[in-house]
């Protein structure tokens, strides 16, 4: 499933001839790393701290660690596409898709995070299942505001809606890719 296309004059060839732009014989060095590749370099980033926010202890902090992860990630994403970011239109935009579209990986993640305050068995699952659970919404979360960015959206044009079944597909793409991140984040810090 793919998001809503979006269209805009700049991505016509007739606009990048206006602005200059060429393209490059293959003998010159390598460009630097695309918008695109440096955004995934960062969901993935953003998936290991989300996984970490999973591991606190106390039910409901870990969701406030996950949700802090998950707005830093949509900032430093608006700053690679050049989007501003407003502190409160970031965590509202975050909210209103994590909590509000992606409604059964929220309510996934709160029953995960409250299993916590049950002693051993509830402890452990908690521990088990949080990290997953959140580095699947953060993979999911930076897989729609890519798409949105990459299309010429913005916060304020931000509308959650439409992409339900968008995020809803990430995420469940979005556990294989957490357990990879998580299983490489742990192998690295055991040694």
């Amino acid at each position: 499933m793919s998001p809503p296309k979006r269209t805009t004059e700049k991505d016509s060839p007739a606009a990048s001839e206006e602005a200059g732009l060429v393209p490059t014989p293959a003998t010159e060095t390598p460009p630097p790393p695309n918008k695109k590749s440096e955004a995934d370099r960062l969901i993935r980033q953003y998936i290991g701290w989300s996984c970490a926010g999973g591991l606190v202890p106390v039910p409901l902090l870990d969701i406030a660690a996950i949700t802090a992860a998950q707005i830093q990630l949509v900032r430093e994403l608006s700053a690679l596409y050049g989007v501003p970011f407003q502190d409160h239109l970031g965590r509202n935009v975050v909210a209103s898709l994590v909590g509000g579209v992606g409604s059964a990986a929220a309510g996934r993640g709160i029953f995960c995070s409250v299993l916590k305050a049950v002693p051993v068995i509830g402890t452990i699952g908690g521990l088990i299942s949080v990290p997953i659970v959140a580095g699947s919404a953060t993979y999911a979360l930076g897989q729609v505001f890519v798409e949105h960015f990459e299309q010429g959206g913005t916060l304020l044009d931000f509308d959650p809606k439409p992409m339900r079944a968008f995020f809803e597909t990430k995420c469940k793409e979005g556990q294989k890719v957490a357990k990879e991140v998580w299983a490489k984040t742990t192998s690295r810090s055991s040694r």
